[in-house]
């Protein structure tokens, strides 16, 4: 079984105190074994700027969006298609 993903629970982000030493050390473990990082539970702007000082690069949250319905999913997922856009293309604005 290979790994792609590194995936942290939102606990850490939460007081982002004791866990800036574990966001730093799952990122570095993460980045060596050349998986994809990415930290949950990132509700403020404030977060998710640590994280990326702390070599995060891919993160969700409130701060990106709440939870919708498949149907509000679907139609969006539709919608970007129809544009040509892919998921990839959103990770990357």
């Amino acid at each position: 079984m290979s790994l792609a993903l590194l995936q942290m629970s939102g606990h850490w982000t939460v007081g982002m105190v004791l866990g800036e030493v574990m966001i730093s050390i799952s990122v570095k473990a993460g980045h060596e074994r050349t998986l994809a990082v990415i930290t949950e539970g990132v509700e403020a702007a404030a977060q998710e700027q640590e994280l990326g000082r702390l070599g995060g690069e891919e993160a969700q949250g409130f701060l990106y969006g709440s939870p919708e319905p498949v149907g509000v999913i679907e139609r969006y997922l539709g919608t970007c298609a129809h544009d040509g856009l892919v998921a990839r293309d959103f990770a990357q604005s």
